[in-house]
């Protein structure tokens, strides 16, 4: 059996304690009994800079300025070409698409232009025949004529095939049977960071949708991961800062929707000052839940019966406190309850619970 070791601080708390629960939430000590007790009081302070809990972030795009990349035409996604996050430069293949529409154009355009492949060696041999006085000037006109109607219209289905992505490198390699049938391609409209792909491999798309979203770098946002049990941090005082350097940033979207597999939520927010960082670079921030908040030291906070306690000083010796408390880095926040200035014992709540719960001490 463990020895009891009555100090004589111990000692004095077992004899006080018929006299200083005069209150069911207050414990009566003088200053001499304070000093005798060795117990440790620490002003309260706003939570301001002192206090934040890092989170992860990283550097991407101003969604405020983002682009579309669209698929013209109904199908289904092939394949991938680039990773979310990427750095793409403009007319870049983000992804490829299988279409029957696609397909129909490309057969068409190859029709055209065999037809008008013929019509061109037809034009030339009737200027060889009106050179030879065969056919008249008229026959000629109206072979001219059926040429140029074929041109246009083997140029617009150029355009067509353009629409589907398809650049005139690819055009030619149609013509010449290297390109697959029924695959056009989406291309980066801006350069820019792919910030998100809004279809899998293989899901079908309609006409017209939005298959991805690029974003540049001239405004830079972060992009922060927040654990759902830490949302009663956000409020209108709330703000983020980057662990490192210090430097502010504004709050300007959130999810309201928590991801199932990482209970997070995402939030955006835009950088107070200009920053010239590297899109895709990831930082650790801090949530700062504001200054209208008490930050108190762990030390300073003790857990009875599903209640959390702090013991603030007063004129008459110690007062009782059950706050609702916020676990914020190495501490915790704090809304009400208690004011800034107010003096709470940082060391010795030990023995003063024991106190308080009328029991003495065994360490």
């Amino acid at each position: 059996m463990r020895a009891l070791t009555l100090k004589p601080v111990l000692l004095t708390a077992t004899l006080l304690f018929g006299q200083v629960l005069w209150a069911q939430n207050q414990i009566a000590l003088t200053d001499a009994d304070i000093r005798l007790l060795e117990l440790e009081f620490a002003p309260l302070q706003s939570t301001g800079q002192q206090a934040g809990t890092g989170l992860p972030a990283r550097v991407i795009a101003s969604p405020e300025q983002v682009s579309q990349a669209i698929s013209r035409y109904e199908g289904t996604i092939e394949r991938w070409y680039q990773a979310t996050g990427a750095m793409l430069d403009e007319g870049s293949v983000i992804a490829s698409l299988y279409s029957p529409q696609i397909l129909a154009l490309q057969q068409q355009f190859l029709e055209q232009d065999t037809v008008t492949a013929s019509l061109r060696q037809q034009l030339q041999r009737d200027r060889q025949l009106l050179a030879n006085g065969v056919i008249s000037e008229q026959r000629l006109q109206i072979s001219e004529a059926g040429l140029r109607r074929a041109e246009l219209a083997l140029e617009a289905g150029r355009a067509q095939l353009r629409s589907a992505g398809l650049e005139a490198s690819d055009i030619t390699d149609l013509l010449n049977g290297e390109h697959s049938l029924g695959i056009g391609y989406i291309r980066a409209p801006v350069a820019g960071e792919l910030i998100h792909r809004h279809y899998r491999t293989g899901e079908h798309v309609m006409a017209n949708a939005v298959l991805a979203s690029l974003g540049n770098d001239e405004s830079q946002w972060l992009s922060v991961q927040l654990p759902s049990r830490l949302l009663p941090l956000l409020t209108e005082a709330s703000y983020l800062s980057i662990a490192a350097t210090g430097e502010r940033l504004s709050l300007r979207q959130r999810d309201f929707s928590i991801d199932a597999e990482s209970q997070t939520v995402e939030l955006l927010a835009e950088f107070d000052q200009p920053v010239n960082r590297p899109v895709g670079q990831l930082l650790t921030v801090m949530l700062h839940p504001g200054r209208d908040t008490i930050y108190l030291p762990s030390s300073a906070v003790v857990h009875e019966a599903g209640e959390t306690l702090v013991y603030v000083r007063t004129a008459q010796g110690v007062e009782i406190r059950a706050l609702e408390l916020l676990a914020i880095g190495d501490g915790y926040q704090a809304t009400s309850g208690v004011r800034v200035g107010e003096q709470v014992l940082v060391r010795g709540a030990a023995l003063v619970k024991g106190m308080q719960l009328g029991l003495g001490s065994d360490e």
